[in-house]
């Protein structure tokens, strides 16, 4: 079964690849097109910025962030000012462009090193929309 999934997602992939070129869109790799960087702002602040290509965009409400371990407790996300945009998918939504900065608390501040996984989701303003994806950024204590 797992040999068929694969195929599937192959065709998929091919099926979006030969689209895409139709239209002459780039289609980048998510890690490209939303490049994630961290670290702590203070003792008590982790500081996760986006970069994010010029004509695409984030999804506010697809964001979901944890740390890793897990055992590391950290707060809601508090998330730059962001812009309204009307969605097919997912009607009037919150966006953001350029560049994110999203700050994190951490409940235990005394920790040197650990990691915090960040999933999130965009779309480019040529129609194409990423699945889901994560990235996973290196924390390093004071």
């Amino acid at each position: 079964m797992r040999k068929g999934y694969w195929n599937f997602i192959l065709v998929i992939f091919g099926v979006l690849g030969r689209v895409c070129l139709a239209n002459d869109m780039l289609v980048l790799d998510p890690r490209d097109a939303f490049r994630l960087s961290g670290g702590l702002k203070s003792p008590e602040t982790v500081a996760l910025i986006f970069n994010i290509k010029e004509r695409h965009y984030l999804y506010k409400s697809k964001f979901k962030i944890i740390s890793m371990p897990e055992s590391i407790q950290i707060g809601d996300p508090i998330y730059p000012a962001s812009e309204t945009h009307t969605d097919e998918f997912f009607g009037e939504t919150e966006i953001f462009r350029n560049k994110a900065t999203i700050l994190v608390p951490l409940i235990n501040e005394s920790i040197q090193q650990f990691r915090i996984k960040v999933t999130a989701q965009g779309c480019s303003d040529d129609g194409f929309c990423y699945l889901p994806f994560d990235q996973i950024v290196n924390i390093y204590g004071f």
